[in-house]
């Protein structure tokens, strides 16, 4: 995790820790919605998610947390941000609505025959199970914003 780039507020807590060898023992919510009470919590600025360096993300489970009335292109564009850093997980938690998502990245099936550089991606986004979402809900429930 050599010459990285801008990280958004409060990840540099979570890059440090991997640069030693370490990771976060429990998820980490990427917050688009402000403060919440979480051990992990970072705060992208949502109009400047390109200029971040995502690399603290790897193998790491990533809730982004967004209100209905977010930008939707730039949550997308966020989304996307997070492809190439390889999360084990990653969810998009609607708070208001109370639903989540779980978010795959796969190829399309035309690009398959072209080395992996060359591949084109689309993004799935796999509803959770109305029990994953109770959890969720109470697990967010009364957190600030």
């Amino acid at each position: 995790m050599q010459n990285v780039g801008v990280t958004a507020p409060g990840a540099g807590a979570i890059l440090d820790m991997r640069k030693r060898g370490l990771r976060p023992g429990s998820d980490v919510v990427v917050s688009l919605i402000g403060d919440m009470p979480v051990e992990f919590l970072v705060q992208p600025d949502i109009e400047a998610v390109d200029s971040y360096d995502w690399c603290w993300a790897i193998d790491l489970n990533v809730w982004i947390v967004a209100s209905a009335t977010a930008n939707s292109a730039r949550v997308n564009q966020l989304l996307w941000q997070f492809k190439t850093h390889r999360p084990n997980h990653l969810f998009l938690w609607l708070y208001e609505q109370e639903r989540g998502y779980e978010i795959y990245f796969f190829p399309k099936i035309e690009s398959i025959k072209f080395p992996i550089n060359n591949w084109k991606w689309e993004v799935d986004f796999m509803p959770l199970m109305k029990f994953q979402n109770k959890e969720m809900a109470r697990a967010f429930k009364g957190m600030s914003r």
